[in-house]
């Protein structure tokens, strides 16, 4: 038998990066779609908001034996917030390259420091116990953060709050967790519309059929 030997294929040239990102048709010619997948979690987001948004919540539940379970309800609320997240990260590229709505995500994420800032909890260590006051007050860590809905805090004792006893509250930061995604919420309805004008501007979905 006559071996044929291999022929070297040469690769198309890859055109240039820049060029690359700049096809329009890019994504349309792949499995992966951008339009189909802005589509996709546009539809998710509507979804998402269409329903009643409520705060997560933990019940227990009593097995024959008499051995409590926690069943964990989920918060409807950061379902959806994470949804938009994740359509501002998939137009990424798209808010980069217009200056308009560049300065309108920036605008939500130092909306969204403000309100960490004015909600979240900062750890509390310890108290100490002033003799010229009569009177205590809390020595604080360094860990700031949003905690859990219902989550066992330090607190004082309802029965002696001027003095240095420390009683664990279920839920003592719950008012102002709530307040906080709630809060996040109205935000995340106003980035949403603003990258929906963005998607129409793009014109994303013209003559590709409704979404």
């Amino acid at each position: 038998m006559k071996k044929t030997k291999n022929k070297n294929v040469m690769p198309d040239k890859k055109p240039d990066e820049e060029e690359y990102l700049e096809e329009t048709d890019y994504f349309t010619k792949t499995e992966l779609s951008k339009p189909a997948k802005v589509s996709e979690q546009i539809s998710r987001i509507l979804f998402l908001r269409s329903v009643d948004l409520r705060e997560g919540y933990t019940t227990w539940i009593t097995d024959k034996f008499g051995n409590p379970h926690p069943q964990i309800v989920p918060d409807s609320r950061k379902a959806y917030i994470g949804a938009v997240t994740a359509l501002k990260l998939i137009l990424a590229p798209e808010i980069e390259s217009v200056e308009k709505y560049k300065k309108l995500v920036e605008e939500y994420e130092k909306g969204e420091q403000r309100l960490f800032k004015e909600y979240g909890y900062q750890e509390r260590i310890n108290k100490v116990y002033n003799e010229n006051t009569k009177s205590s007050s809390w020595v604080y860590g360094k860990r700031f953060y949003m905690p859990e809905i219902g989550a066992v805090l330090p607190g004082d004792d309802s029965h002696h709050p001027n003095s240095r006893r420390i009683k664990p509250v279920e839920g003592l930061w719950d008012s102002f967790v709530s307040l906080y995604w709630n809060s996040i919420v109205q935000l995340c309805d106003k980035l949403f519309a603003d990258l929906n004008k963005l998607v129409h501007e793009l014109n994303y979905f013209e003559g590709g059929g409704e979404f």
